[in-house]
This record gives C-alpha cells, structure tokens and sequence, in this order.
C-alpha cells in the first residue's frame, strides 16, 4: 500500500519549540539508525565473510549515530517540555523510554560509554592510535592486498581491515562479539519502535486522522 501524508510544516513545528525540536531531531534519527541498519546488518547477515570491511565501516557509522542519538535523549531527558509530553503517553511507551535511557544513565556504567565509545575511539580518533595498532601487530601475523582489477575500487587492503576489526572488538572478548552485534541491533530497533510510536502521538495533536495512517508503521527487524 502507497500513501502520502502531507501538512504545512509550520502548522505541525512551530519556530523556537522545544518539543518541536524534539521531534524533528528523533525524526531524523529514526531515518538515519534505519538506513545505517539496512546496510550494516543486513550485510552481516549476508556477506561479512566475503566482505568483513565494509560491514566494520557500516558498523563503525552506525554505532556513530546510535551514540549521538543516546547523547541527545539523555540532554534533553530533563526538560519539561519533554517531561510534560511524556506523560501524557502510554505507558508502555513511557517503560521503553525508560529502558532505551537505561543505556546511557548513569553515564559512567552506561552501555554507551563502556561498549560503543571505546570502538569509536580506537578506530576513528587516527591520530592518537599508536597504542591500539600495537595490539593490532601483535594479534595479526600475516596481511593480505587482494587486486582485483586496474581500478582503485578493485584493491582490497585486507590487512586494514583486520586491522578495523581488531581495534573495534579489542575491548571484547571474541566469543562475545557476535552477541555485542545483536546486542546493538536490538537496542537500535527498540530507539527506532520507540520514535515510530511516539511520533504519531505527536502529530495527532495538530492533524486530523493522521494517526491511523502513520500508526500502522513497522520497524524492519533483522
């Protein structure tokens, strides 16, 4: 089934609106965990023998993302705006609002700091890396180029990509990295149900019939 749902923008957003913001901003997360996750673990699933660096860039983007957006919720956590919405919701909604917060407060012992962070930092931050590269060497005998044709696009540097693999999972026991992915990707679907059913709540206040519509979204599970 096809259908458009449209509205003047200014009607539903209104300028210098917290929850406004709010809303918007969870919008474009839902989209960007969505498109990340379409690309990351629907390779994992398919081709991560054949192809292991390009799933650990998407996870590398993903991961990025799903920090940022944990770092967003727990700002804006306190707000009354925000307070004030969401008690007016279910509350099984409120009880997953509370569950996906759990990941990133208190931060110190948070799932964020302790599990996502330390991949970002040991594969992003190049120039402070020395220490992680020697983990690399020590881990890893033997690399690998593969040419596969002419063209840039066609040279594998293989040994980079063990390379990404082993400083994204070194905090990580290694038969406890396949169970971190799925960790992650439930977390990301749960962010993901959370903002598809909140969102119609949202706009069901300024669109008539709109929540039936936008109600029968499905997030796209592995």
């Amino acid at each position: 089934m096809y259908k458009e749902i449209c509205f003047k923008t200014g009607e539903v957003f209104k300028k210098d609106d917290i929850l406004s913001h709010w809303i918007i901003n969870l919008a474009l997360i839902r989209n960007d965990l969505l498109y990340s996750n379409e690309y990351a673990f629907n390779h994992f699933e398919r081709e991560i023998e054949l192809e292991n660096g390009r799933f650990i860039n998407y996870f590398r983007i993903i991961l990025s993302h799903y920090i940022e957006a944990m770092k967003f919720l727990d700002k804006y956590n306190s707000r009354v705006e925000i307070i004030g919405f969401m008690k007016n919701l279910d509350i099984k909604i409120r009880e997953k609002y509370l569950s996906i917060l759990s990941n990133v407060f208190p931060y110190d012992s948070s799932f964020v700091k302790n599990k996502c962070i330390p991949i970002i930092n040991a594969t992003m931050h190049y120039s402070d890396n020395q220490e992680d590269l020697n983990g690399y060497l020590a881990s890893y005998q033997e690399g690998k180029i593969i040419i596969k044709g002419g063209k840039v696009k066609y040279v594998d540097l293989e040994f980079a990509d063990d390379c990404a693999t082993c400083l994204s999972f070194a905090h990580i026991e290694p038969e406890k990295v396949e169970i971190f992915c799925k960790e992650i990707s439930e977390k990301l679907l749960e962010l993901m149900s959370f903002i598809e059913e909140i969102i119609p709540v949202y706009l069901s206040h300024y669109m008539d019939n709109v929540i039936g519509d936008v109600d029968n979204m499905k997030v796209r599970s592995n």
